[in-house]
Protein backbone atom coordinates (compact mmCIF):
# COMPACT_ATOMS: atom_id res chain seq x y z
CA UNK A 1 0.00 0.00 0.00
CA UNK A 2 1.85 2.74 -1.24
CA UNK A 3 1.21 6.57 -1.81
CA UNK A 4 1.20 6.94 -5.36
CA UNK A 5 0.75 10.62 -7.89
CA UNK A 6 -2.52 10.07 -9.80
CA UNK A 7 -3.08 11.49 -13.46
CA UNK A 8 -6.05 10.50 -15.40
CA UNK A 9 -6.58 6.70 -14.12
CA UNK A 10 -9.13 7.02 -11.39
CA UNK A 11 -11.43 4.12 -11.21
CA UNK A 12 -15.27 4.99 -9.84
CA UNK A 13 -14.56 2.96 -7.13
CA UNK A 14 -11.85 5.15 -6.06
CA UNK A 15 -13.16 8.21 -7.08
CA UNK A 16 -16.28 7.35 -4.30
CA UNK A 17 -13.87 6.67 -1.58
CA UNK A 18 -11.84 9.93 -2.17
CA UNK A 19 -15.03 11.62 -1.83
CA UNK A 20 -15.82 9.90 1.35
CA UNK A 21 -12.57 11.26 2.77
CA UNK A 22 -13.09 14.16 2.02
CA UNK A 23 -16.36 14.50 3.60
CA UNK A 24 -14.47 12.62 6.69
CA UNK A 25 -11.53 15.34 6.80
CA UNK A 26 -13.70 18.51 6.48
CA UNK A 27 -15.74 16.99 9.91
CA UNK A 28 -12.61 16.07 11.83
CA UNK A 29 -10.50 19.01 10.66
CA UNK A 30 -13.70 21.40 12.05
CA UNK A 31 -12.36 24.04 9.86
CA UNK A 32 -16.44 25.92 10.21
CA UNK A 33 -18.28 27.46 7.27
CA UNK A 34 -20.41 25.18 4.58
CA UNK A 35 -19.38 21.63 5.45
CA UNK A 36 -20.87 20.38 1.76
CA UNK A 37 -19.31 23.78 0.27
CA UNK A 38 -15.88 22.76 1.62
CA UNK A 39 -16.16 19.27 0.49
CA UNK A 40 -16.97 20.27 -3.16
CA UNK A 41 -14.39 23.12 -3.63
CA UNK A 42 -11.82 20.33 -2.38
CA UNK A 43 -13.26 17.32 -4.41
CA UNK A 44 -13.13 20.02 -7.75
CA UNK A 45 -9.29 20.64 -6.85
CA UNK A 46 -8.77 16.84 -6.12
CA UNK A 47 -10.39 16.53 -10.12
CA UNK A 48 -8.11 19.14 -11.38
CA UNK A 49 -5.16 18.21 -10.16
CA UNK A 50 -5.69 14.29 -11.09
CA UNK A 51 -6.24 15.91 -14.98
CA UNK A 52 -2.95 16.86 -16.49
CA UNK A 53 -3.49 20.28 -16.98
CA UNK A 54 -6.88 20.59 -15.90
CA UNK A 55 -8.13 24.23 -15.14
CA UNK A 56 -4.40 25.56 -15.15
CA UNK A 57 -4.31 23.44 -11.57
CA UNK A 58 -0.80 23.09 -10.76
CA UNK A 59 -1.03 20.39 -8.21
CA UNK A 60 -0.63 16.94 -7.27
CA UNK A 61 -3.22 14.51 -5.85
CA UNK A 62 -1.41 11.11 -4.28
CA UNK A 63 -2.81 8.42 -2.82
CA UNK A 64 -2.84 4.83 -1.34
CA UNK A 65 -5.28 2.29 -1.28
CA UNK A 66 -5.35 -1.28 0.31
CA UNK A 67 -5.76 -4.24 -0.93
CA UNK A 68 -9.72 -4.49 -1.02
CA UNK A 69 -9.86 -0.72 -2.46
CA UNK A 70 -10.47 1.31 0.75
CA UNK A 71 -8.59 4.58 0.69
CA UNK A 72 -5.96 5.09 3.35
CA UNK A 73 -3.94 7.96 2.50
CA UNK A 74 -4.28 10.78 0.41
CA UNK A 75 -2.29 14.73 -0.14
CA UNK A 76 -3.44 17.38 -1.81
CA UNK A 77 -0.65 19.39 -3.11
CA UNK A 78 0.95 22.34 -4.93
CA UNK A 79 4.09 24.05 -6.30
CA UNK A 80 4.58 27.74 -6.51
CA UNK A 81 7.47 30.24 -5.15
CA UNK A 82 7.85 31.26 -2.02
CA UNK A 83 8.30 34.50 -0.77
CA UNK A 84 12.43 34.08 -1.04
CA UNK A 85 11.54 33.57 -4.60
CA UNK A 86 12.48 29.61 -4.29
CA UNK A 87 9.97 26.48 -5.42
CA UNK A 88 8.15 25.50 -2.37
CA UNK A 89 5.90 22.25 -2.73
CA UNK A 90 3.00 22.79 -0.45
CA UNK A 91 0.62 20.23 1.12
CA UNK A 92 -2.43 21.60 1.26
CA UNK A 93 -4.38 18.84 2.70
CA UNK A 94 -3.78 15.46 3.89
CA UNK A 95 -5.86 12.49 5.39
CA UNK A 96 -4.96 9.55 6.91
CA UNK A 97 -7.83 7.15 7.89
CA UNK A 98 -8.00 6.29 11.37
CA UNK A 99 -6.68 2.85 10.91
CA UNK A 100 -3.02 3.97 9.72
CA UNK A 101 -2.72 6.97 12.05
CA UNK A 102 0.23 6.96 14.45
CA UNK A 103 2.00 3.94 12.25
CA UNK A 104 5.34 3.51 10.35
CA UNK A 105 2.90 4.12 7.40
CA UNK A 106 2.47 7.62 8.24
CA UNK A 107 6.42 9.01 8.10
CA UNK A 108 6.71 6.44 4.98
CA UNK A 109 4.03 8.78 3.13
CA UNK A 110 5.37 11.65 4.04
CA UNK A 111 9.05 10.63 2.94
CA UNK A 112 7.04 9.81 -0.50
CA UNK A 113 5.74 13.95 -0.42
CA UNK A 114 9.33 14.94 0.56
CA UNK A 115 11.03 12.96 -2.35
CA UNK A 116 8.20 14.21 -4.66
CA UNK A 117 9.05 18.16 -3.85
CA UNK A 118 12.66 17.59 -4.42
CA UNK A 119 11.96 15.58 -7.77
CA UNK A 120 9.96 19.16 -8.59
CA UNK A 121 13.41 20.90 -7.47
CA UNK A 122 11.35 22.78 -4.73
CA UNK A 123 13.80 24.25 -2.55
CA UNK A 124 10.99 23.74 0.49
CA UNK A 125 8.16 22.06 1.54
CA UNK A 126 5.35 23.18 3.68
CA UNK A 127 2.46 21.45 5.34
CA UNK A 128 -0.89 23.35 6.13
CA UNK A 129 -1.14 22.37 9.30
CA UNK A 130 -4.74 22.72 11.28
CA UNK A 131 -3.15 21.25 14.57
CA UNK A 132 -0.12 22.30 16.94
CA UNK A 133 2.35 22.32 14.93
CA UNK A 134 4.42 20.19 17.81
CA UNK A 135 2.05 17.46 16.93
CA UNK A 136 3.80 17.20 13.14
CA UNK A 137 7.44 18.18 14.64
CA UNK A 138 7.13 14.61 16.42
CA UNK A 139 5.79 12.53 13.74
CA UNK A 140 7.73 14.28 10.78
CA UNK A 141 11.06 14.30 12.86
CA UNK A 142 14.08 16.78 12.70
CA UNK A 143 14.21 19.84 9.99
CA UNK A 144 10.42 20.64 10.31
CA UNK A 145 9.95 24.31 11.83
CA UNK A 146 7.40 26.39 12.26
CA UNK A 147 6.75 28.74 9.56
CA UNK A 148 3.86 31.23 9.32
CA UNK A 149 0.93 31.54 11.36
CA UNK A 150 -2.48 31.99 9.48
CA UNK A 151 -4.95 34.34 11.29
CA UNK A 152 -8.91 35.10 9.37
CA UNK A 153 -11.74 36.69 10.66
CA UNK A 154 -14.75 35.71 9.71
CA UNK A 155 -17.09 39.29 8.17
Amino acid sequence: MNLKLLRNNLTPEEAREIDKAVDIFVEESKMGGNHKGAVQQTVENIGASIYKGGNGYNGDFLAAFTDDGKLASYALCSLSKDIDNKLTYWILQSYIAKPYRHTPKTKEWWDVLENRAKSLFAKHIVLMASRRPEAYQKLLGNGWEPYATLIKKDI
